[in-house]
């Protein structure tokens, strides 16, 4: 028989449960923005969570804020631990697909009018030029995350400020 008390636990809450009871166990086996393949089991799952929440807070984003995410396939370790914790704070997740066309993606930002939008550079090229009505912050993914350690590979520096920065345009 199912545990009704489940029905009132949170994704993160979840999370940390499965983690208590089988730390050592895998969790998570996706691509990474990097280029590797990232196995986490519940344990590390849970930390990197945790540790990325507190630096989504630490930003200014927490409860109600809308994160969006524009990151395909071969990003999905950075999907999985954004969408985790930006729940852990009470955060929005809104996922946008990377094929949207144009009028589509510059349609979607305009309704969710996102506070942040995970993304590589050349989405945020894109953002930037289908969105510049505002400039919320936006986090692009730095080319070497391993040197930069498992949780920093969000930049928080606004868009227009990390492209002159980094010079990619």
């Amino acid at each position: 028989m199912s545990d009704p008390t489940v029905l009132s636990l949170t994704v993160p809450d979840l999370l940390r449960r499965r983690a208590g009871e089988a730390p050592h166990r895998i969790a998570l086996s996706a691509h990474s923005i990097n280029g590797w393949r990232d196995r986490l089991t519940y344990a590390q799952l849970v930390n990197r969570m945790e540790s990325t929440a507190r630096g989504l807070a630490r930003m200014g984003f927490g409860k109600g804020d809308r994160i969006g995410v524009l990151l395909g396939n071969e990003a999905g370790r950075e999907c999985i631990l954004t969408a985790l914790s930006a729940l852990r704070l009470g955060a929005a997740v809104v996922p946008f697909n990377t094929r949207y066309a144009d009028e589509e993606l510059g349609h979607a930002l305009e309704l969710v009018e996102p506070a942040a939008v995970v993304t590589t550079t050349d989405g945020a090229h894109r953002i930037a030029r289908l969105y510049p009505q505002q400039e919320p912050w936006w986090w692009v993914q730095p080319p070497t995350i391993r040197s930069a350690g498992p949780n920093l590979w969000m930049s928080p520096l606004p868009l227009t400020r990390r492209i002159q920065a980094t010079k990619h345009c």
